[in-house]
């Protein structure tokens, strides 16, 4: 019974989780992947891999592969998004490359981006196994692949950024079940507090407004360690409780991992949400980018 409970749960949710973007819990370690406006933040170029599974221990539970690289030509930025989603037989391609402009202001630095791209979405109906003599299930398995259109803004200095990001701004977009796809936006805001000559303390304030209309709200604190170890918390409202860990080596290669406790819905009976980071910086620096820099 708890079983038939639990497939019931994922097949409705499948239709509007299918259709929202990728969530994570390490917004902070690599702010490009949130923001487009961060591209050619780092003083090198930056290539950055995540691999992100919710509802661990259900077959068919939802898995994010991502694959992000940004780097900075001085005033102008450009960087590249590649990213897979699975949820049982549905998948989702999308590729997307920006354009960042930044220009200084005050004491910080002011960047604007547009970026575009295609997503491609298809449903396996020979990875469905359900069947039912009640009701007529009606199922389109031609892919559908449609433009992206996204924007970003952000301001950074070294102990502050604020920034958001909104998608889906073709208004002929549409999303698989045929309805039209509202605009989704994420915002994030962060500081940086020195306690000590080792230590600093960062929290950060998100919020994400998807597809169905939905505003989730996100907060998380952090411990960042002789910029060498960063461990961190946070809770997303009615969703997760989750910590993470980053560990910098010459601070070139970055290595994270994040665990998160669903607290509402089919996962709170999972094995929890896992997920894994790999960063690198590589290249000679770019002498146009000063010390402003967050996050790094």
């Amino acid at each position: 019974m708890r079983g038939m409970l639990i497939i019931c749960a994922l097949l409705l949710g499948l239709s509007s989780q299918a259709q929202q973007e990728w969530v994570y819990s390490m917004q902070a370690l690599n702010l490009y992947d949130g923001n487009a406006a961060a591209a050619g933040m780092y003083e090198h170029a930056s290539i950055n891999l995540r691999y992100r599974q919710q509802f661990s221990g259900f077959s068919g539970s939802p898995t994010t592969a991502f694959l992000s690289a940004n780097t900075s030509f001085g005033s102008l930025n450009g960087g590249l998004r590649l990213k897979r989603e699975s949820i049982g037989a549905f998948d989702r391609t999308m590729v997307a490359l920006h354009l960042a402009y930044r220009l200084d202001v005050g004491p910080g630095q002011l960047s604007f981006a547009l970026g575009g791209g295609i997503r491609n979405e298809q449903l396996d109906v020979s990875e469905i196994t359900v069947s039912t003599t009640d009701v007529d299930v009606l199922i389109n398995s031609e892919a559908i692949t449609k433009p992206l259109l996204e924007g970003a803004m952000l301001y950074r200095s070294k102990r502050f950024f604020a920034g958001i990001e909104v998608g889906h701004l073709l208004t002929q977009e549409r999303r698989a079940s045929g309805s039209d796809t509202r605009m989704e936006s994420l915002a994030m805001i962060g500081t940086q507090h020195r306690l000590n000559s080792m230590l600093s303390l960062r929290p950060m304030i998100a919020a994400r407004y998807d597809v169905d209309g939905a505003l989730l709200p996100e907060a998380q604190v952090g411990l960042w360690w002789k910029q060498t170890l960063w461990i961190g918390a946070g809770y997303r409202l009615s969703s997760e409780a989750y910590g993470f860990v980053e560990y910098r080596i010459k601070r070139k290669l970055r290595l994270a991992y994040g665990f998160g406790v669903p607290t509402e819905g089919v996962g709170s009976v999972s094995n929890g949400h896992h997920e894994v980071m790999l960063g690198f910086l590589f290249g000679k620096k770019q002498r146009s980018v000063q010390s402003i820099r967050y996050f790094q």
